[in-house]
């Protein structure tokens, strides 16, 4: 039974010798025996401890959202040999058997943890804006006549190249993520996606959103639990749509399709940490061109509580001003060869446009061309590109 959210509490410790510290743990206290929802506030000394050991002991919190348990917020900073790490945790891991997970233990090779003195270093989760900055940025980026570019990054690596090239939010891709497991859309599971959304939450500092399908359910309260853990793994915004997954039944019935909506729309604004819901009508994507259908169901939606609405497979100028002037929501169009330019969209009154797998599938066409290219022919025309990518990578990766 998963565990249902209770309001944090504050615990302030100082964390034991760097050698217990680094060995399993923060010490007495924080370990099997911590049962409560708790925020840690870790302070003092930190006893030879380093950068790397700093980052890598909020990376293990980190962690506790893949187990089961959602992290809502790590800050950890390290300045001359004063160590300091806030951890915010909505809820222990009782999935599995009724257990807690623990923080797995920190590596402990000082020849590369030791901190010079004077020297003032920060971990990248230090700057992250706190949450509910990131979430109110997003919202407040949806802006009908000035859409927000929304590109969809398949991994670490290409959510990093986005952030550098200047796009202001992101959001996962599941037919990309798909593509990069190897998997074809619609096969990746619950547990993988929120992997997934936790990766590109910690790979950049911007606002997140995360494609969860149809939330890998179909009934309501097992959505709602989706979209609270969607939260607990720092996700700004997160999309829920209509489709079953099934072949023969493509497209949930409107009332349940609603009901569903609902219940992901109080999941995500009924708690102290929220996230921007879009509600998703995929009635074009399944060969039911039904405009009228379509709209019925993104007005059920904005009824239900979604923030923002979505009716991907929309290319037609006067479709999607149907669908913008019948509802009050922030509309999102899926970017797609034969629709609108952006500038189009804009005068259309849209506020968001996505790109869904395109991106992802454009570097997968990149590969085979030049994969071909050498087993067919030989030469080396793709060194080109790849000196070029080569060098951005170098501009958007870090060392660590």
């Amino acid at each position: 039974m998963r565990a249902s959210w209770r309001p944090a509490h504050l615990l302030l410790l100082h964390h034991p010798p760097a050698d217990d510290l680094v060995d399993g743990g923060l010490g007495e206290g924080t370990g099997d025996d911590l049962a409560d929802p708790v925020t840690l506030a870790v302070v003092g000394d930190a006893g030879g401890v380093g950068p790397q050991v700093a980052a890598e002991l909020a990376d293990r919190f980190a962690q506790l959202a893949l187990l089961g348990t959602g992290v809502i917020d790590v800050e950890v900073e390290l300045v001359e040999h004063s160590l300091s790490l806030i951890v915010t945790i909505n809820a222990w891991n009782t999935i599995a058997g009724g257990t807690r997970t623990r923080v797995p233990p920190v590596p402990t090779d000082r020849s590369v943890v030791q901190a010079t003195p004077g020297q003032q270093r920060k971990h990248r989760m230090t700057n992250t804006p706190a949450r509910h900055e990131l979430v109110a940025a997003f919202r407040d980026l949806h802006v009908p006549g000035r859409p927000l570019l929304l590109p969809n990054p398949w991994d670490i690596g290409s959510a990093r190249v986005l952030a550098t090239l200047g796009y202001r939010a992101l959001a996962t891709t599941s037919s990309g993520f798909a593509a990069a497991l190897g998997r074809l859309d619609g096969t990746v599971t619950r547990e993988q996606a929120l992997r997934h959304a936790a990766d590109i939450v910690t790979a950049t500092q911007l606002p997140v959103s995360a494609d969860m399908e149809n939330g890998f359910a179909d009934e309501p309260a097992s959505v709602a639990g989706l979209v609270h853990d969607a939260i607990g793994v720092g996700l700004a915004g997160c999309s829920i749509e209509d489709a079953t997954g099934r072949s023969d039944d493509p497209i949930y019935a409107p009332r349940l399709a609603a009901e569903r909506v609902a219940a992901a729309a109080e999941a995500a604004h009924g708690g102290p940490h929220q996230l921007v819901l879009t509600a998703r009508a995929e009635n074009h994507l399944h060969g039911r061109d039904d405009l009228s259908d379509t709209i019925a169901r993104l007005q059920s939606f904005q009824q239900a509580g979604a923030d923002v609405l979505y009716a991907p497979g929309l290319t037609r100028a006067d479709d999607i001003k149907a669908v913008v002037s019948s509802v009050d929501r922030p509309i999102n169009v899926l970017a797609m060869p034969g629709g609108p330019r952006v500038a189009g969209l804009a005068d259309l009154g849209v506020s968001r446009v996505s790109v869904g797998g395109s991106f992802a599938f454009a570097a997968l066409d990149a590969l085979v061309t030049a994969a071909r290219e050498l087993l067919d022919e030989g030469t080396y025309a793709y060194g080109k590109p790849a000196a070029r990518g080569r060098q951005f990578a170098r501009t958007a990766f870090d060392d660590g």
